[in-house]
């Protein structure tokens, strides 16, 4: 029997003694997390899929995994020869979760009122309770129990605690006083309330102007924050993380501070109405309760106020370029080099590039896992390289790095995919419809109002055209040194709630069509772009998108017939940009040749 099957099967032994006929175990924290500490990767331990994204469910008799088409290919090789079936989100052929848990309950035997679905309380939120519940009435009922990880988990990692420090005032263009300010005015004029709880740790960082450590490629903090709608705040976190620069950063503010679990005590002190985002965990709202608090949920304002960037957020996101493109430069220039003398592995790109990375001023940390995939492994989505299994690069075929770091000013993401030599036609063809769909959403002009639904169809329009497609979305929000995916808004096909929010100025994306083909080769190209004005006009208001990344992209692969003439001169003007801005920062002649050269008109 396998690790993994006998962690299923103590598993399956706690359901008994319950009496539940299954369990959902999620990749999230307390707070929501896309990234999470080691400390909430239960899901990776108990079914080994390390993807940022997907859910197990373990029942009785069986154990699925569902997850999106990023991690397909990731998630076959590594659920193999485990109990657990991959699910494949949004293929027409894959039960949802919910018809998979009704599946399961009828197997169980159990009559309706004898079974019971369990939810781990402190990872599910009011808005999954409500779901699940309407989705098995009539089949099963639920039961809100406390982390069974604790003790099944036997080395599990403790909770992370590092020192939190100050964004500076020239970074952040706004003080924690007056974004309160303006969040109190925000759900006073949407609710009736007496207090608002702020639960998402980006959210917390943004409005305390606070930045951590306490996860991989994300500078933010394990903490809650409650606001009081009359005047004042408290912040929960552990006392051992705070510096007296970070006290005194916050006293002025009228922010005290008390301990991470200090919820129950401050619920207790507390009266009226608690406002909290619908995002918020059952165990949270129980507390609530408990000390006699009413609840009310609104969409938490703060992140739309995040996404807004100020002018001093946006001139950190273009110096947060400048650096950025000068590693770049530099590690590219030195590529064909590290190539032609053997050797040189997936993992080696991202030792070399991250060296370059941490070299330049403000460097803090990687923004996620530098996805570097030659050949075949870049038709994995969001591969990642491991030593004992990475590629060897070869003066051939495609290499595809997508990477991004964390500065003190701004935060990058970034694709760039490589001909290291010949290419098929199919290579260079999806090469140029990716390159095209870049460039046609870069170049878009569009009204107030519109939505990341409408913003998709440019970056996919010239390779539909051809038969191709991609099922990740074409375009997330991005943190000002902070998380590197950003809500409200994605640019995506799907129809969801974050699609249908209308881009406005101050928001920053990223652009990054793809095509990848299965055993052969991927193709993604990247840019962050932030939303600015164009034009007011009699028939309304008009944004464009500024390109802030500074990195050539590598015109080799290019079908130049295939290119409008308009596509031509993006292009040009893109790189004429790129070579007059980071030119004067470069003093080794090989990379400034490198760089006038990788910029050159077609």
């Amino acid at each position: 029997m396998s690790r993994i099957d006998e962690r299923v099967e103590q598993l399956r032994m706690w359901l008994r003694a319950q009496g539940a006929y299954a369990i959902i175990v999620p990749c999230v924290d307390p707070h929501g997390s896309e990234y999470i500490a080691g400390h909430w990767m239960i899901r990776e331990w108990i079914s080994g899929f390390t993807g940022s994204a997907g859910t197990a469910i373990v029942s009785l008799t069986d154990a699925a995994l569902w997850t999106d088409s990023r991690y397909f290919l990731q998630g076959e090789e590594q659920l193999a020869g485990t109990p657990f079936q991959l699910m494949r989100e949004g293929m027409p052929e894959t039960p949802s979760q919910s018809e998979w848990l009704r599946r399961e309950a009828g197997r169980s035997g159990a009559k309706p009122k004898d079974c019971h679905l369990a939810l781990i309380g402190e990872l599910t939120t009011v808005d999954e309770l409500r779901t699940l519940e309407d989705e098995l009435q009539g089949v099963a009922g639920i039961m809100v129990l406390d982390d069974p990880f604790r003790t099944l988990w036997v080395d599990r990692p403790a909770l992370p605690c590092r020192p939190l420090s100050v964004q500076p005032l020239e970074y952040a263009g706004a003080n924690p006083a007056s974004k309160l300010e303006a969040l109190r005015k925000s759900v006073g004029e949407s609710i009736e309330a007496d207090h608002f709880l702020v639960s998402d740790l980006a959210q917390i960082a943004w409005l305390l102007n606070l930045r951590g450590a306490d996860i991989d490629y994300n500078p933010v903090f394990m903490a809650y924050l409650l606001v009081n709608l009359r005047g004042g705040a408290t912040l929960c976190v552990d006392p051992s993380q705070l510096t007296d620069g970070v006290v005194a950063h916050l006293s002025p503010c009228g922010v005290q501070t008390a301990a991470y679990d200090a919820l129950p005590l401050l619920f207790a002190q507390a009266d009226g109405v608690v406002a909290m985002p619908s995002e918020i965990t059952v165990n949270v709202v129980n507390l609530a309760h408990a000390n006699a608090l009413s609840s009310t949920f609104i969409p938490s304002p703060v992140e739309t106020m995040k996404a807004r960037k100020n002018a001093a957020e946006l001139e950190g996101f273009r110096e947060a370029m400048r650096r950025d493109g000068v590693a770049l430069v530099r590690f590219f220039s030195r590529l064909e080099g590290y190539v032609a003398e053997g050797g040189f592995t997936e993992v080696d790109v991202d030792r070399r590039l991250t060296a370059e990375r941490a070299a330049q001023p403000g460097f803090d940390m990687l923004s996620f896992a530098t996805i570097a995939g030659y050949g075949p492994h870049g038709a994995i989505v969001h591969y990642e390289a491991e030593p004992e299994t990475a590629s060897v690069l070869e003066p051939k075929s495609l290499l595809l790095l997508d990477s991004g770091a964390q500065y003190d000013c701004g935060t990058t993401d970034i694709t760039r995919t490589i001909p290291l030599g010949p290419l098929s036609q199919e290579e260079r063809e999806a090469y140029t419809l990716v390159l095209k769909g870049l460039i046609d959403v870069s170049c878009t002009v569009f009204p107030e109002g519109t939505t990341g639904l409408q913003l998709d169809v440019p970056a996919r329009r010239a390779m539909w055209q051809k038969g191709y497609d991609y099922g990740h979305g074409t375009g997330h929000g991005v943190g000002s040194h902070l998380n590197v995916h950003e809500g409200p808004a994605q640019l995506r096909k799907n129809v969801r709630a974050n699609t249908l929010i209308p881009y406005e100025p101050g928001m920053v994306t990223s652009v990054e069509p793809g095509i990848y083909m299965a055993g052969k080769a991927g193709v993604r190209i990247e840019n962050l772009v932030a939303v600015v004005h164009d034009k007011t006009t009699d028939f309304g208001i008009f944004y464009r998108f500024e390109t802030l990344t500074l990195c050539p992209i590598d015109t080799r692969a290019i079908v130049r017939e295939w290119l409008t003439q308009e596509e031509v001169d993006w292009l040009n003007a893109y790189h004429a940009t790129v070579r007059d801005t980071l030119l004067p920062l470069l003093d080794g002649e090989p990379e400034r040749q490198w760089l006038t050269e990788a910029t050159r008109p077609i």
